[in-house]
């Protein structure tokens, strides 16, 4: 099963670069056999070459996009903007600095925001070949002594997050997220049939509190408010539904549920795509958050046209801290 899946993962890096078996061999330099014998099955793929290769092919898809499209970079500059309330520094710190970042974190005008009664305790991003921290300052600075000189690379790699959990566990918190994101700046051409598709407005969107199809979809957090949505139906049944957030008032951030019986038929594609142009009509950013383990999440990102732009980690307080504050205060 492992054999398979790191095929199938050559096979689709592959693809996304355009190049065919001889042409990709040539390009990165392994010998056109051992290419065959991967993506046949006859040897299993190395999994350090398969992330070195995905994150290669990426770096250069950005660069190429980056280089041809306007949009992508004004878009960028945008999300630099973002990420300079998010992680409270200066654009200039940000765009003109170097080295990883570490500020203490207090609550900056436009950030990005979920739940607000979780308080900020830290939270780590790779972003633009950098690290930046954020949060309480005697956190801060164990993770300046710690990780100045870190790769933001692989910083997000097993053993570098055991060794961080560790730190963070001797002090009563614990990793409780952690997500690739990606940006789109440009719409995509989409054909809707044979579905019947339905914009919703957030007075629309209440119809659908706590329906349990669509969790992913629609949150109804008051932090970060479902601004609008778009259904696909068939004979009057709903399909699916995708869900935007204004996280920010800049970033809008995307969220898909398929019903089961869909499932296989596209319809995540569809939504996101529509839902994302809509996002852009609108003068916002759609953003796409996943789990690093969620491939088909991430490849319906990269059909629609976004790019991968950050990952995140986020540190709240650990579960068996926060038992053992409930059983103080009911003593």
């Amino acid at each position: 099963m492992e054999r398979e899946e790191k095929q199938r993962e050559l096979i689709e890096i592959r693809r996304r670069t355009g190049m065919n078996r001889k042409e990709f061999a040539q390009e990165y330099g392994i010998p056109y056999q051992t290419i065959t014998d991967w993506e046949l099955g006859h040897r299993r793929v190395p999994t350090y070459l398969l992330r070195l290769l995905r994150y290669k092919v990426m770096l250069e898809e950005d660069r190429r996009f980056d280089a041809v499209s306007p949009a992508h970079k004004a878009g960028m500059k945008e999300v630099r903007r973002q990420m300079s309330l998010d992680y409270c520094c200066s654009m200039e710190e940000l765009e003109k600095g170097s080295g990883n970042l570490f500020t203490q974190y207090h609550p900056m005008e436009g950030r990005r925001r979920f739940d607000e009664k979780k308080e900020t305790i830290l939270k780590i991003a790779s972003f633009g070949g950098r690290l930046l921290f954020t949060g309480r300052e005697d956190l801060i600075g164990e993770m300046r002594g710690r990780y100045a000189d870190t790769e933001a690379a692989w910083f997000m790699e097993p053993g570098n997050l055991k060794e961080l959990n560790g730190l963070l566990g001797r002090r009563g918190y614990e990793i409780s997220y952690l997500h690739p994101f990606y940006v789109a700046f440009e719409p995509t051409p989409v054909t809707c049939s044979p579905y019947e598709i339905r914009l919703l407005e957030r007075a629309d969107i209440e119809e659908f509190r706590g329906d349990s199809r669509f969790t992913h979809a629609f949150s109804f957090q008051p932090a970060a408010p479902d601004e609008i949505g778009i259904s696909a139906s068939q004979n009057g049944k709903i399909l699916a539904m995708a869900g935007a957030s204004g996280d920010s008032p800049l970033l809008w951030q995307i969220g898909i549920d398929v019903v089961p019986e869909a499932r296989g038929q596209h319809l995540g594609r569809l939504l996101v795509a529509l839902l994302k142009n809509e996002i852009l009509k609108r003068g916002r950013i759609p953003y796409y958050g996943t789990a690093f383990s969620h491939i088909l999440s991430q490849n319906i990102a990269i059909d629609c046209g976004f790019r991968a732009c950050w990952t995140e980690l986020i540190v709240s307080e650990s579960s068996f801290s926060v038992e053992m504050n409930k059983n103080v205060k009911e003593m």
